[in-house]
């Protein structure tokens, strides 16, 4: 019978990583992780690098976790210990730098893009795709709600997007700011999660300015709709309800709508109804809503790429329009009528959807329901839901006009949303 890799096990429970965040963060499945430990199986080529980031270790060093038994998990040969140094270095403990920035990124970068950052004389078409690649993981993991993994993949693949911005020459170049654009963007709506609004504008700031330099209209399209986004999360209605208009009408001016420019414009729309919504106009909400609802009749299914867009997601804006507007029983009558379906991809769409039915059956008193409710859309995204504003919200009025009575499982929910202290 073969050694575990007690190295590799140490390692990942000294970052205080379990085996299925792990897993979140590579995308696959706990067991995976289980088998790569104790040395039933190896970790694929792919998977080298994205496993090396989320160990904080360079792939060299990934290999004598994989090749070597240390029970305390060092990485070093001859009892030497390797730290993280200033950014760009890897230091040994007596304090002499063992490897270059570059050499350190080629090791740290996430999600398999760690392969294109050779050097200077890496291919260029490798770096713009494995990048590609890994923005699109962070695009994915946004949309299912796994912040946690993304708070370990995103700032080391920012960093390294802008590396990559100094490094290659068109046609690369756009490709690559292309894909630092979108990074951004991702980086916006995750700090919009976290309520932090004004960090968040400053992102999509930040990624307009990159978008422009893409011949792009549904790109700059996707960063206006964001940056109204974060407005809005701020307050700022108005402003929000413009920047998605104006990222929508972009599209329509420059580009044919084809299935993505067709779904990002009507996502514009539907965050500019959402802003409208939330300053209490209804009118203008409503016909913001139905132009949405003409895109996804275009469209006649749900798009998921990089946004989420389709006759669902118009349905699901009817119910939270009504809740937004203060008519909680035509929320729920609205709802009545509404089958939203399981659908890879749209888990934070169908959590929010749960959750907006949870704030309209507390506000006719009916929390037992909503407690359920919440339930639901926690068991479908955990971290959505305990992360989110309008959780807390409906869980510390529930808790103030019941006094605890609505149901066991009231309290224990409110803790993991950190309205209780556990």
């Amino acid at each position: 019978m073969t050694a575990p890799r007690w190295a590799l096990t140490r390692r990942r429970e000294s970052l205080g990583i379990s085996k299925t965040h792990l897993a979140g963060i590579l995308d696959v499945n706990r067991t995976t992780i289980h088998r790569w430990e104790t040395r039933e199986s190896d970790p694929m080529a792919k998977h080298r690098s994205p496993l090396a980031r989320a160990l904080q270790v360079t792939v060299l060093q990934l290999d004598q976790l994989l090749n070597h038994d240390q029970a305390d998990g060092s990485l070093a040969p001859s009892g030497r210990s390797l730290q993280q140094g200033p950014l760009g270095t890897v230091t040994d403990d007596r304090g002499g730098e063992d490897v270059d920035r570059r050499r350190f990124i080629a090791g740290i970068i996430a999600t398999g893009v760690g392969a294109a950052f050779a050097g200077p004389d890496g291919n260029q078409a490798q770096q713009a795709t494995a990048l590609h690649a890994a923005v699109d993981r962070a695009v994915r993991l946004e949309q299912r709600s796994q912040y946690a993994a993304l708070a370990v993949l995103l700032p080391g693949l920012l960093a390294d997007a802008q590396l990559a911005m100094t490094d290659v020459d068109d046609p690369f170049g756009q490709q690559v700011a292309r894909q630092l654009s979108t990074a951004q963007v991702v980086n916006a709506f995750v700090l919009v999660k976290q309520d932090q609004p004004f960090d968040a504008q400053t992102a999509a700031t930040e990624a307009l300015t990159t978008a422009k330099q893409v011949n792009d209209p549904v790109l700059v399209g996707t960063v206006l709709r964001c940056l109204g986004e974060t407005y809005m999360r701020g307050d700022t209605h108005d402003l929000a309800a413009d920047l998605a208009l104006e990222g929508a009408s972009h599209i329509s001016r420059h580009r044919s709508f084809d299935p993505e420019a067709l779904a990002v414009q009507g996502a514009g729309l539907l965050s500019a109804a959402s802003a409208c919504a939330r300053s209490g106009h209804r009118a203008e909400a409503m016909q913001l809503l139905a132009a949405a609802e003409r895109c996804a009749d275009e469209l006649r299914h749900d798009y998921i790429g990089s946004v989420i867009f389709g006759p669902t997601n118009v349905a699901i804006h009817r119910v939270a329009f009504e809740v937004e507007l203060g008519d909680p029983v035509e929320a729920l009558r609205k709802a009545e009528d509404l089958t939203v379906r399981p659908r890879p991809g749209l888990n934070e769409r169908q959590a929010r959807y749960l959750l907006d039915i949870a704030r309209a059956q507390a506000e006719i008193g009916q929390g037992a329901e909503a407690v359920v409710t919440l339930l639901e859309a926690e068991s479908i995204a955990p971290e959505e839901i305990r992360t989110h504003r309008h959780s807390r919200t409906v869980l510390d009025g529930l808790l103030t006009s019941s006094r605890g009575g609505v149901s066991m499982e009231l309290r224990p929910l409110a803790q993991r949303c950190g309205v209780l202290a556990a």
